[in-house]
Formats: structure tokens, sequence, C-alpha cells
């Protein structure tokens, strides 16, 4: 369904970000997609959903294909109408709109007479919305704000969703509820994923499969199981020692520090 080939990606004209990254993504597959901060993760799915144009960022080479599809050069809103939608960092909701308001931004590309539809749908997913629909976005807990941004990309209808980071600042037991209604997309309307999440341990548990980024380059991939078995993958982004006993933060840091992945 999604395949990036070495794919390059540059701002400014002189940071590189992304340096020949390739990965694939079937149809029906839940994909994470690990990494330290500034590892090139956000900028990848910024350049699959098109908005790399308004951070003078650049694919100078590779391409991205969604279903055969050379992804490079369309706008965002062209992205959307092939059935790719992001779920950004951080959310980014309209926060002096309605939930009902942010959810119709989200249904711009599609016909209006699927909106009832639509939001019908995302209510059966995220059932803390439906008495919310007329309150302030901005006012929502952080929960309820992750529901609406993932509900606002769900109304574009898509067959591939990006998701950066949701699990971001949100309790434990929100992050539970969310992700459940995640995996209830891909079982039962056949929805893709591609996601970046921090927690490594969750991405492994929720995802098929996983690509491993440093430094813009991809580095390890394979199935979630499998990595989750790799004694790098259990020191650097699980916490583990390889007798499996978690270790305190600052050991942590300090192997991250000392140990790299080979070029």
């Amino acid at each position: 369904m999604l395949e990036l080939r070495k794919t390059r990606i540059v701002y400014g004209r002189a940071i590189e970000a992304v340096r020949d990254a390739s990965l694939k993504v079937a149809q029906g597959e839940i994909v994470a997609l690990l990494g330290a901060n500034g590892a090139g993760k956000s900028t990848t799915l910024k350049a699959i959903s098109g908005l790399l144009g308004s951070e003078s960022g650049e694919v100078v080479s590779g391409e991205a294909l969604f279903e055969g599809r050379n992804l490079s050069g369309l706008r965002a809103d062209e992205v959307t109408r092939l059935g790719v939608a992001l779920v950004p960092e951080g959310r980014r909701l309209f926060a002096k709109l309605t939930v009902r308001e942010n959810l119709v931004m989200g249904a711009i590309t599609q016909p209006r007479a699927d909106f009832g539809a639509a939001l019908e749908a995302i209510l059966a997913l995220f059932p803390a919305l439906s008495d919310k629909l007329d309150r302030t976005a901005g006012f929502l807990s952080g929960g309820e704000q992750q529901m609406v941004a993932i509900g606002r990309a769900l109304m574009s209808r898509p067959r591939l969703l990006l998701l950066d980071e949701p699990s971001l600042g949100l309790a434990p037991l929100v992050v539970q509820e969310i992700f459940k209604s995640l995996r209830r997309l891909r079982e039962e309307h056949g929805v893709t994923i591609l996601l970046i999440e921090q927690n490594a341990t969750l991405a492994l548990d929720f995802a098929d499969r996983a690509y491993v980024m440093e430094n813009g380059k991809i580095l390890l991939d394979g199935p979630s199981e499998r990595l989750k078995a790799d004694p790098m993958i259990r020191s650097l982004y699980l916490g583990l020692s390889d007798e499996g006993l978690r270790r305190n933060l600052r050991q942590s840091v300090s192997t991250r520090q000392r140990e790299r992945w080979p070029a």
C-alpha cells in the first residue's frame, strides 16, 4: 500500500533530516516507526502527507508511493483525497472551535452527504465525544482532544492513517482506551496504520512490524516480536538489561549516549 524508496529529505536546502530511508506498509498492517527525538520520524510522516512544503522541507531524491502513485509534489489536500490522513503530534486542534466544527474540518474533502454517516462512525468509536459535540475543543481533557484529533482525520475516510505520538501527555488508562479504538479501526474497518510512538513497549505490543530510525536512516526493521527480543532494542528503547530487569532512567540515558547504531 505504502512504500518509501531511498527517500532523502532536506530543510531549507541545507539541513538533511532523512537519508535514503526505505520502508513498506502493506494493506491492513499496523507498523510502528521508532527512534529518538530528532531521528527524522515526524519528517517522514510529513513527507508522506504533503506537509513538508509548509516548513521549507523538500524530498530531494527517492519517492513515496501510495497504492503505486508517487506522492511527491502533491498538496496535503490532494494526498488526503487519495486516502491518507495524518494525526499530527500535539493534536493541533482548532482550540476555539467546537468539537463538531473540528470534525467538519476533517471532512472538507468529502461529499457533504457523507458527513452524517462519518460522524456516526466516529461517535461509535469514541462514545465519550457524543455529549461534547458543542463543547469548545480547547476546554476538553487531553484524552478527549486526542480523540477529536483522530476523529477529525477519520472524517476523510482514509485507508491509511498516520499517527504522530498518539500517547503523548496522556494518562495510561486513556492511552489504553485510545489504542483499543485504533485496533478496532483495523479489525472492523480495515484501516492501515503507520504510527510514531516514543513508548516503544506500547508500540511493539500494538504493531505487527516496526522500523527503527536514527539520524535520518532506517537501521533496523522486522516483526514486533523479533524486535522485542533484540538485545539492542531491549537496551536502548525498552530500558531492559540482558537479564530482563528494567533499568533506571539514568542508566538507560547513559547507555544511549555510549552505544550507537552501526552506520
